[in-house]
Order: structure tokens, then sequence, then C-alpha cells
């Protein structure tokens, strides 16, 4: 990931206390639950880093996760607290919907419900055709200037 000298440093204590979203910062469909989540973040509770950035590699390696699959979107809870958690793929995508309240929340809540397996299997299915559908960008989008703050910059 390229460092962008206008993006604002996260304060790492300040993530303790946020929903943290880690996406593969080129995948269309990955920036549009971005901007989903920005525009409905009323609480101010979430901030993202791209999968190929350093903060997100040193998450998934304390997790003993590759971190170079990009095929997944993760959540990171607890931010380096004793009960800190990474939610994957189904998982994680049902938590944020059910955060950020209104229809999302009944369709995450739905989601999530679903048995794990199935649940995975068809976040999969997504994930192995998002660039097709989604569109790949070259470089990870810049964050509008509202809403630089809430992107972790390593």
């Amino acid at each position: 990931m390229r460092v962008l000298p206008e993006q604002v440093r996260l304060g790492m204590d300040e993530l303790r206390t946020h929903i943290v979203v880690l996406y593969d910062g080129v995948c269309g469909l990955c920036n549009r639950l971005n901007q989903l989540l920005l525009t409905r973040d009323s609480a101010d509770r979430f901030r993202f880093a791209p999968l190929q950035s350093q903060f997100a590699s040193r998450v998934l390696a304390r997790h003993g996760i590759d971190p170079g699959n990009l095929d997944t979107v993760y959540v990171l809870l607890a931010y380096e607290q004793p009960g800190e958690s990474l939610l994957a793929r189904g998982d994680a995508v049902s938590y944020v919907l059910r955060e950020i309240g209104g229809v999302w929340s009944v369709m995450g809540g739905f989601f999530g419900i679903l048995p794990k397996g199935l649940r995975n299997w068809l976040y999969d299915l997504g994930a192995s055709h998002r660039y097709q559908l989604f569109g790949k960008d070259e470089v990870c989008p810049i964050p509008l200037p509202e809403y630089r703050r809430k992107f972790i910059d390593v």
C-alpha cells in the first residue's frame, strides 16, 4: 500500500474501542462495503485498514493467518486486548451489517443464522467473482477527506 502524507495517523490506543474492518484495498466490492459502513456509522465505531497494509499483516500474522490471502474480509474486535478476536468471511459480513442497524441489521441477522458452512460458501462464491462483478483498482483508493481519520495509515 502506498503511504499518503495527507492521511491522518490513528492512535493505536483508539483502536481498542473500535471495530476494525480489514479489507482488500483494490476490490470494488470491498470498497463499496466500506462506503456503506462509512455513511451509516453514526456512532463513529468503524475503522478501516486494507489487507495490503503493514497493520493488517501484523494482525493477521498474530492470528496465524497468511497475510497474502486477499480473498477474505476480517473484523478485528478488542485490538490488543486480552479478548482480541478476528471474525472472517460470512461472520465478518454478518457482524458489520448487524452493527449498522436498520434494514442492514435484519439482513445481517438473517445471514448470521444460516449454518456457518452455507454462510461461508455464499461468501466464497461472491469473493471468487468480486473483481469480475465489481472491478479492481490499481491502487487502494484515497478516502474522502471527511473519512480519512477512520483509515489506519501505516
